[in-house]
């Protein structure tokens, strides 16, 4: 038999799906593989710069840009005409996984929970509330007979008019009218200062209470249940309305501001080399213990190695019926 003959018949062999060798070539490589000091597997300069370069990569490219919109509309009118609601389409699994986290106690410390709070954006919010519920019912306290104050005025001035047709009447109904006015406008500047100084006591109460209210351990139940009830509430809401609401996200704008805060990170001169160093210093707490080490501490080992046995059993399957591969084959054997 000619080396050209054994050649050919090999193949044959590797190519018999039956005969079973690519299947133990495949136990043999993930053998190896979890064999293998994870250091050795993954080097941290290269897992740093292969970051790097992808992140880069994803925020100037335009069609990662184009991709993420497409796909975000696709599903996005895809929702619009569905019938039911989310959770119909969310395994129960994930359901009971999330609202066992939601359940899990957690209260910030009450220093944390202030700093948090004592924002400008949070507190501007708070005064607007107060301030404009406040305005709200003053409102309406004046328009009721016309206020009480101008109402007053009104009566006085045609009290004196029926006192006397002549100049002195009408000036002292003239003189009722404009009295009570000026001072409906200094009660009314006096409530705007009131409201003013009121709102500002009360926002940092308002603050101070809220501290007070997320740090208390005695209030876990209390937003354990808030939390579990605006994740049912999200998962009940009609497909149809999920849609409509986030149809109001501008994904043109999030992509944009996306890409750009990539593209400083990644152009960052110190972002390469922390990332490595990170990396590294994870690496050498992991000492030289090999995969399989870490994947039986997890319970993962059995899985991991027939699911990565079979998917790379399944692509040198397809490998070596191709004809590069037959070529590179045969020319081992001349």
């Amino acid at each position: 038999m000619t080396d050209k003959d054994v050649a050919h018949q090999a193949l044959a062999n590797l190519r018999d799906v039956e005969a079973g060798h690519i299947r133990h070539l495949a136990s043999i490589v993930v053998d190896d593989l979890t064999r293998t000091p994870v250091v050795e597997l993954f080097s941290p300069v290269w897992l740093g710069q292969q970051v790097r370069l992808t992140l880069d990569a994803l925020g100037k490219s335009e069609a990662a840009k184009a991709w993420i919109i497409q796909a975000w509309n696709t599903h996005l009118e895809a929702a619009a005409s569905e019938e039911g609601t989310l959770r119909e389409r969310t395994a129960a699994e994930i359901i009971e996984t999330v609202e066992a986290l939601l359940s899990h106690p957690w209260h910030p410390s009450a220093l944390m929970v202030e700093r948090m709070m004592n924002h400008s954006a949070v507190q501007d919010l708070l005064k607007t509330i107060l301030e404009e519920t406040i305005r709200r019912f003053a409102n309406r306290a004046r328009k009721l007979d016309d206020g009480v104050l101008g109402g007053l005025g009104g009566k006085v001035a045609r009290r004196s008019r029926t006192l006397g047709k002549g100049l002195l009447g009408r000036r002292a109904g003239g003189l009722a009218e404009n009295l009570v006015s000026s001072v409906a406008d200094e009660v009314e500047h006096a409530l705007d200062t009131r409201i003013t100084e009121f709102v500002e006591t009360a926002t940092k109460n308002a603050v101070s209470t809220v501290v007070q209210e997320l740090s208390n351990p005695k209030d876990d139940r209390v937003f354990i249940e808030f939390r579990i009830n605006l994740f049912r509430t999200f998962l009940d809401t009609p497909m149809r309305e999920l849609s409509a609401e986030l149809s109001q996200v501008e994904p043109e704008r999030i992509t944009s501001v996306i890409q750009n805060g990539l593209i400083s990170l990644t152009g960052r001169p110190d972002f390469t080399q922390n990332l490595e160093q990170f990396l590294l210093d994870s690496f050498e707490k992991m000492e030289e213990r090999a995969l399989r080490s870490w994947l039986q501490e997890l319970d993962l080992l059995d899985v991991w190695v027939d699911t990565t046995e079979a998917i790379i059993e399944k692509r040198l399957n397809n490998l070596v019926k191709t004809d590069q591969f037959e070529s590179w084959w045969l020319q081992l054997f001349q």
